[in-house]
């Protein structure tokens, strides 16, 4: 029985520490990701109208004027 405790009690701090660092990292990368140059933030409950807006910045040969990279935690 003092087996399994201890056996619980190693399990139970690696897992906090996986939590933990991993949330740390998403923490850290969503803060560098804020940081970089030229993303626009957009709320999730766009409109059609935004959608249209964008597709009309098109320059004469159809390539987009604002190069904005795709988000990986997207708000």
């Amino acid at each position: 029985m003092d087996s399994f405790i201890a056996f619980a009690e190693v399990v139970g701090a690696i897992i906090a520490a996986m939590g933990l660092a991993m949330g740390l990292e998403w923490l850290t990368l969503n803060g560098l990701l804020h940081l970089m140059p030229g993303q626009q933030t957009s709320h999730p409950s766009t409109t059609r109208q935004d959608e249209s807006s964008a597709a009309s910045r098109l320059t004469s040969e159809g390539a987009p004027r604002d190069f904005s990279a795709l988000t990986l935690f997207p708000h």
